[in-house]
């Protein structure tokens, strides 16, 4: 921010003459440094001060408050999208035109009596043209509340439709931790979900891709294989739940490498790389939200009008609104300018309240009638990552796991995330629901943690130590295993059965159809594993037999 000296040094002297006219202030001075200097003394008297803003007409005064409001500084261009340009013009165009005397918009009017200067300065975005009220004007101005005072919210009905945010994603990085460890590799991320022994144990698989570039960044996981860092995964996992939360969304919050709005539906970029800048951007939104009042509904129609109106270019610099080369992916028409601001800034709001912030746990999502979401209301958690406050949540939960006696092992979702990691780590898993998650011993499940360093007294005591009952049958098959290895095998299988034996004999001595019989019962049955089923068939097909499968 600059005095008025400061700022009238800016002016050409012509400029000055400009500004003593329209004030009335005799200025006699031969050079423009005494130009100025009179003139800042002129307009710095405090009785001065007080008739200046008596004179203004309305919206000229309305664009100083807005200042006021913002600690007298403001980007140019979200100015001028509002109040209308402060036309370029040259001396000698200026001085032809006398534009001060028919201005066009209340900031010409605010520019040519030098209420406001303009000047570059850093910001979130990077260095960008500002429009400021100098400072002696500024400290003169009666404090003003902001036109679009967040701190009162929006405040909307609860919604029919609810969606209340859970501690999903916390649960979902241990499984995936313990996914990654099974099964280190190169995965291509469109196919994670794919993935038939990995998908149905996501609580919130929308979030999947989220959630594996946060543990990428934070060196939970590494890559080349991916698979989890034994000490950055050891101190995540000891987190409790609401820490875990916290650690997450926090991870989020500094993430330069995701970025939202590549990721906000129906947006495309013509460019294999994004204009914006993902971090500021993001934390741009999350100061608003801050203003917020807690635990109230809000309507986020007016939420994304009061950004419109009152922070038009959270996440641009000046004059990006036409330099950003981004298309509609359904109609490809390009969405350039100011008035394409709700296809995009619009969008990306939206799919930040419910996406990640959402997917993380810090916002309720409320709609009417299925027509998607139409209000949210930020939640405890939110709270704490919006204020940068810890969480109180110190202790882990008591609660046990379960062992049935059929063997499965059946684990709370509050569970201890460390030991269901290493639980899932030895274990076949078999199926999630709302409250549990079940797995179960096999010898190939153990094998495979044995092969990876778990030993076989490390998983009896853990065993032991999470749970107040263990079938004595279970401690007995463990020994037992431990001792002759795989004594038996359970798999999925077809029965075939031919009319005689000509037709078995037939499909034993064909090389396509015998290399499928795996094991032949009698002279006309066989087994046939389930997925070689349909190889099978093209098989015999082959060789000029019809099955009825």
């Amino acid at each position: 921010m600059q005095s008025l000296l400061q700022t009238f040094q800016d002016y050409d002297f012509s400029q000055l003459k400009i500004v003593a006219e329209l004030w009335g202030i005799q200025v006699t001075a031969k050079t423009k440094l005494g130009a100025a200097k009179a003139l800042a003394q002129a307009l710095g008297d405090g009785e001065f001060i007080s008739e200046i803003l008596d004179s203004l007409p309305a919206e000229a005064a309305s664009v100083l408050r807005r200042l006021k409001s913002k600690d007298g500084m403001e980007p140019l261009a979200d100015l001028e999208r509002k109040y209308g340009p402060i036309r370029e013009m040259g001396p000698g165009r200026r001085d032809r035109e006398k534009p001060w005397r028919d201005p066009s918009s209340p900031l010409e009017i605010l520019w040519y009596r030098g209420l406001i200067g303009r000047a570059f300065a850093d910001s979130a975005l990077g260095a960008q043209e500002m429009a400021y009220i100098p400072l002696e004007l500024l400290s003169a101005l009666p404090a003003q509340a902001d036109p679009k005072d967040f701190s009162q919210g929006f405040p909307i009905d609860q919604p029919i439709d609810l969606n209340i945010a859970n501690d999903a994603v916390t649960l979902d990085t241990t499984t995936l931790l313990a996914y990654f460890r099974k099964k280190p590799g190169q995965y291509d991320p469109t196919e994670i979900l794919q993935r038939n022994d990995l998908y149905p144990f996501l609580r919130q698989p929308d979030a999947v891709h989220l959630l594996i570039n946060l543990l990428l960044e934070t060196e939970i996981l590494t890559t080349a294989p991916l698979q989890p860092n034994p000490g950055a995964a050891r101190d995540y996992l000891d987190l409790s739940m609401a820490d875990a939360q916290l650690f997450l969304l926090q991870a989020w919050r500094r993430s330069a490498s995701w970025n939202d709005l590549e990721h906000t539906p129906g947006i495309s970029s013509s460019k294999a790389s994004w204009p914006n800048d993902p971090v500021a951007g993001r934390q741009a939104v999350l100061e608003v939200l801050r203003e917020l009042p807690a635990d109230e509904w809000q309507n986020f129609e007016q939420f994304m009008y009061a950004m419109k109106e009152s922070r038009p270019g959270f996440q641009r610099r000046a004059g990006e609104f036409d330099a950003w080369y981004l298309f509609d992916t359904q109609t490809q028409a390009y969405l350039r300018g100011y008035e394409n601001w709700d296809a995009v800034e619009g969008r990306y709001l939206n799919f930040l309240i419910s996406g990640p912030l959402h997917w993380l746990g810090a916002t309720d999502l409320g709609g009417a009638g299925g027509k998607g979401f139409a209000a949210f209301k930020l939640t405890a958690i939110a709270h704490l990552f919006l204020n940068q406050v810890g969480s109180t949540q110190t202790q882990q939960s008591d609660s046990k796991l379960s062992i049935k006696g059929d063997g499965s092992i059946v684990v709370p979702h509050e569970f201890s995330a460390a030991y269901r990691y290493q639980i899932a780590r030895f274990s076949d898993w078999i199926s999630v629901d709302s409250k549990y998650f079940t797995y179960r011993l096999s010898p190939s499940s153990l094998s495979l943690a044995i092969s990876q360093g778990l030993q076989l007294k490390h998983i009896r005591s853990l065993l032991e130590e999470t749970t107040d009952r263990i079938p004595p049958t279970l401690f007995k098959a463990l020994a037992r295993w431990d001792t002759h290895g795989r004594e038996a095998k359970v798999r999925p299988a077809y029965l075939l059965h031919v009319a005689d034996e000509q037709i078995m004999e037939m499909l034993r001595s064909n090389r396509r159809t015998a290399k499928y019989i795996r094991e032949f019962l009698g002279p006309t049955t066989a087994i046939i594993f389930e997925k070689d089923r349909e190889n099978f068939y093209q098989a015999c097909l082959q060789a000029g037999l019809l099955l009825d499968l």
